[in-house]
């Protein structure tokens, strides 16, 4: 039986498969890709993608450090040492022959904002320690133009940020310069599984006068 998620309901939705959700798998990549819904955060849209949830899937993705839609620790943010929190996949599919993993802030200005994009992770891959990723993954460009990982580091108020991980069907090829917007187009139809882990951040430091704007100024400018 499959449903799909409405955003008054999205709370008790995300917790039919604990920690976090996985969705079918889709003919197309438009399908993932391009369907978007809202939800009212602060007096403010978030942009979210929309997930057609099967309560047949298993892959789940969940970390030791924070739980679902908790707070992410200070020292995987620019506040901290900026590391990257260790995390465990669940479940990969049989026929997975690479997992990707995105991490998404979608309540920056650039919509979304990447803070980090691993491609080509084996798929008997289950998980990445703390400031690692598996053996023989790739990182690609984050929208600061950094390889790696960008940890939490929003300018005002408290950003929600998205842990995807998509089982696919094939390996992605080599690229000199990867990054999200050309990765996206070569997953489409090849997408088994994905697994959602939310973590949220709020700084505690806030910029002085004028700092947001220019933040959010360059965001724009960078925004792949």
């Amino acid at each position: 039986m499959n449903f799909k998620i409405h955003a008054p309901d999205i709370n008790h939705s995300l917790k039919i498969n604990g920690s976090s959700f996985c969705c079918k798998k889709y003919t197309s990549g438009k399908d993932w890709n391009q369907k978007r819904w809202f939800i009212e955060k602060k007096k403010r849209h978030s942009f979210l993608n929309h997930f057609t949830i099967d309560k047949k899937c298993k892959m789940k993705i969940t970390s030791k450090a924070f739980e679902d839609n908790q707070t992410i620790p200070v020292q995987y943010t620019c506040e901290g040492p900026n590391v990257s929190p260790p995390l465990e996949f669940h479940d990969i599919p049989e026929q997975t022959k690479s997992l990707v993993l995105l991490v998404e802030d979608p309540d920056a200005p650039a919509k979304p904002w990447v803070h980090w994009f691993v491609f080509n992770i084996p798929p008997k891959a289950t998980g990445f320690d703390e400031d690692s990723i598996a053996e023989g993954a790739q990182q690609g460009l984050c929208n600061g133009n950094t390889l790696g990982y960008e940890g939490p580091c929003p300018p005002e108020n408290e950003h929600t940020y998205l842990f995807k991980l998509y089982a696919l069907d094939i390996v992605l090829p080599a690229d000199p310069v990867p990054d999200r917007k050309k990765a996206l187009p070569r997953m489409e139809g090849h997408v088994i599984e994905e697994a959602l882990l939310r973590g949220n951040y709020e700084k505690e430091n806030k910029f002085q006068s004028g700092g947001v704007d220019k933040e959010k100024k360059d965001w724009q400018h960078r925004a792949i």
